[in-house]
C-alpha cells in the first residue's frame, strides 16, 4: 500500500456510513467495506482487521465490530 492505512480509517467509518451502519458492524459488513475502501482482496482485508484489533483500533465481539 502506498498510503497509511490506519490514517484511512474515517474514510472506513464513512463508507460503513453509506452502507446504512453507525455502530455494531456484522463482521462480514465490515469485511466488504474494507474491501470496497480499500481496494483489496479478502484474505488482504482479513489481514488488516486483524491488524486493527491487534493495535486497538477495533474490538470484535461475537462478531460484532465496533471502533475504540
Amino acid at each position: 500500500m502506498g498510503y497509511n492505512i490506519y490514517a484511512q480509517l474515517p474514510k472506513l467509518k464513512e463508507t460503513l456510513n453509506l452502507m446504512g451502519y453507525t455502530k455494531d458492524y456484522p463482521k462480514d459488513v465490515f469485511g466488504v467495506a474494507v474491501m470496497v475502501t480499500f481496494g483489496m482482496g479478502k484474505e488482504r482485508a482479513i489481514y488488516w482487521i486483524n491488524n486493527f484489533e491487534t493495535i486497538g483500533k477495533i474490538e470484535i465481539i461475537e462478531g460484532v465490530i465496533n471502533f475504540k
